[in-house]
């Protein structure tokens, strides 16, 4: 059975001048492959991998990343996964490699990606 497990909880708090503190909450979701959902701002990664590490798990046990949307909070720590396929709005893509799917993303038979547009149009989300 798959296990879901928040490696680092998001935040978003409004600050003066309509300016934004925030930082997309980084999860691993353990099934029988190993997904991280969003990989969080820059200067994360030293918790990501102290948190992994807490796991048995090293950067390179990821098989797939997803990325919810595109915004930075979301993505900044993309290059510490090397061996990890990326999952983004229909499209998958493993170095210079990529494929498109539509309307969703099966990665096993416990977990997938399905499109849902709403923060921006390119959302998606994962199914556990």
């Amino acid at each position: 059975m798959a296990e879901v497990k928040e490696l680092i909880e998001g935040y978003s708090i409004a600050q003066a001048n309509s300016k934004v503190k925030a930082d997309g909450s980084v999860t691993l979701v353990k099934s029988k492959n190993n997904v991280i959902v969003d990989t969080g701002v820059t200067g994360d990664d030293k918790i990501i991998i102290e948190k992994l590490k807490q796991e048995n798990l090293s950067t390179e046990d990821i098989n797939y990343i997803v990325q919810k949307h595109g915004h930075s909070d979301h993505t900044s720590n993309l290059g510490l996964f090397k061996k990890a396929a990326v999952i983004g709005y229909g499209s998958l893509n493993k170095g210079d490699e990529f494929s498109f799917w539509d309307p969703d993303f099966v990665v096993d038979d416990e977990v997938k990606v399905i499109p849902t547009p709403g923060h921006t149009m390119g959302d998606v989300s994962v199914v556990v």
